[in-house]
């Protein structure tokens, strides 16, 4: 199943929007809701590898895919490939860790086709001091990341490559469940450079791997889609 869902449209509102449940307005009532919609600022759908966001630019807005998905970037050295930080699903919210800073430290790509929401993250909070509800989804949201944060930490250092590799598919698997979406097969716009550079390994590395586990029937992952064959054959090259 992929991530991206094809009937998306660019302009659907807040109320029709599949991804509500995931934003900041899910308690809201009918009328907040409305006033809520009015905040957003919803931009012609990203192409595949199109710069959403630059490095260096002021900090003003929160972002979330409605479809597709968002690949954070670290500025690299000059002569450096850059590396993939994080990737952000549809449903989640992206700029949460530059909130108090002035400018934005990493640039933010389309890995797909994707289609966003802007929030305005002064109107954010102006409107989340009338609706709490809004305000302790803020936080919620902000802890959430923090977490997701630790999670890579740990993922990439102290374990070995199946480890990572395996615990990266579990992940992916975990957070596309908890949104009502297959986790067993789903699309990866990612390609085996990038994957090696989330996972700090060498590209060499990561195709050995993913050639095992197909070797192996635990998962498979061909033209950008994943398929889960073993969930406790993953679990036990995370393990390790």
């Amino acid at each position: 199943m992929s991530i991206t869902d094809s009937h998306q449209v660019p302009h659907v509102s807040c109320h029709f929007c599949g991804q509500r449940t995931f934003c900041f307005p899910s308690a809201l009532p009918r009328q907040a809701l409305e006033s809520f919609d009015q905040l957003i600022e919803r931009p012609l759908p990203f192409e595949h590898d199109s710069v959403i966001v630059q490095a260096g630019e002021p900090f003003r807005t929160l972002l979330m895919a409605r479809s597709g998905l968002i690949k954070e970037i670290a500025c690299a050295e000059s002569g450096r490939p850059h590396q993939l930080l994080d990737i952000y699903l549809p449903g989640e919210v992206v700029g949460l860790e530059a909130i108090g800073d002035t400018h934005v430290a990493n640039s933010l790509v389309a890995a797909d086709k994707t289609f966003i929401c802007r929030i305005p993250y002064g109107k954010l909070t102006l409107f989340g001091l009338r609706h709490h509800s809004v305000q302790k989804a803020l936080l919620l949201k902000t802890a959430r990341q923090l977490r997701q944060r630790q999670r890579r930490f740990e993922l990439i250092y102290g374990r070995c490559a199946a480890n990572k590799i395996a615990s990266f598919l579990l992940d992916l698997s975990t957070r596309l469940k908890g949104r009502g979406k297959a986790a067993d097969s789903f699309a990866l716009p990612l390609s085996q450079i990038e994957i090696a550079s989330y996972l700090d390994l060498a590209p060499e590395t990561v195709n050995r791997h993913l050639r095992r586990l197909k070797t192996d029937r635990i998962a498979t992952f061909a033209n950008r889609e994943v398929v889960i064959h073993s969930f406790s054959g993953l679990l036990a090259d995370a393990q390790r």
